[in-house]
């Protein structure tokens, strides 16, 4: 299987959660510049490349299974930036209140 078709395949029905991350990787970083989130919102980026290896290794060598790693983990990952994004919506207003 090319590289081309991998994609053709999981962007289609899969690709939700693989936009969802990178437009919160790119988002919340900016959002949380100067804090301690700032940091905590890169952590994914450790994982990330790594999954993306394994998925293409295993897209390779003609494996059933080979984005499933990839969907669950990167639903994962976006899903721990937008909670991250919240943490920061939150704090951002409970400053705003006080005087």
């Amino acid at each position: 299987m090319t590289l081309t078709e991998m994609l053709q395949i999981f962007l289609v029905p899969w690709g939700w959660p693989f936009l969802a991350y990178v437009v919160l990787q790119v988002f919340v970083p900016l959002r949380t510049r100067g804090t301690v989130l700032f940091w905590f919102s890169l952590l994914p980026l450790l994982g990330a490349p790594l999954i993306l290896w394994w998925t293409y290794e295993g897209g390779r060598m003609e494996s059933n299974l080979w984005p499933i790693l990839l969907i669950f983990g990167w639903a994962a990952f976006a899903a721990y930036e937008a909670l991250l994004l919240m943490v920061s919506f939150v704090r951002s207003t409970g400053n705003a209140s006080r005087p």
